[in-house]
């Protein structure tokens, strides 16, 4: 099953809050799920944004990230490139949901990267983008109860009080491994049983 996470999905993972048990939970199966230059920039900046509100230490910091890199080496996050079409369905998906739904740039920017990679879900803490995605066909509804908060949200959220005991990372490392929408409906997808999510 080929997901397509959010950046806040990684940052759960990695660094305890609130969803971080959720995120645990849906990696159970060991799911495919895609990597882009665009989550590690945002996974940087996240990072940056927890040692600035002092959530986090710089060490800290580093030892989640070497985490995040070594799943990477192992194959436990299937990374690839940015398909070059993604800006022109990015400004599609703006021009034809962004009057109803008011998403943003990274909104479009992530939902249009899902649909180029033929990404059978979409995985999010952010409502806007669960909407946009869901207007596309993306599945995302056995994920909405979990995923209802946005990764601006997550990273301006208050977290766990780290200076009595550092950060307990994810326990997944060193494991190998609307009008018409721009994707129809999958026959699965147009049953009342919830949609398959393998192509």
């Amino acid at each position: 099953m080929s997901i397509y996470a959010d950046t806040s999905f990684f940052v759960s993972l990695y660094l305890p809050d609130r969803h971080s048990a959720q995120t645990e939970q849906r990696m159970a199966s060991r799911p495919e799920v895609w990597f882009t230059p665009l989550h590690r920039a945002e996974w940087m900046h996240a990072l940056s944004q927890h040692i600035f509100r002092k959530e986090i230490s710089a060490l800290e910091a580093r030892q989640a990230h070497r985490e995040l890199e070594r799943d990477c080496a192992t194959g436990l996050w299937l990374e690839v490139v940015l398909p070059e079409s993604v800006w022109e369905v990015c400004a599609e998906l703006a021009r034809r949901h962004g009057p109803k739904l008011g998403i943003r740039t990274l909104d479009s920017l992530h939902v249009a990267t899902a649909l180029e990679l033929g990404a059978a879900a979409f995985w999010t803490f952010d409502e806007r983008q669960a909407n946009l995605a869901e207007s596309e066909n993306l599945q995302t509804r056995c994920q909405r109860r979990f995923f209802c908060l946005g990764t601006a949200a997550l990273i301006a959220s208050p977290a766990t009080d780290s200076s009595s005991a550092p950060p307990q990372t994810h326990r997944l490392s060193a494991t190998p491994p609307a009008s018409a929408s721009l994707r129809p409906p999958s026959p699965a997808q147009t049953q009342t049983a919830p949609p398959r999510c393998h192509r």
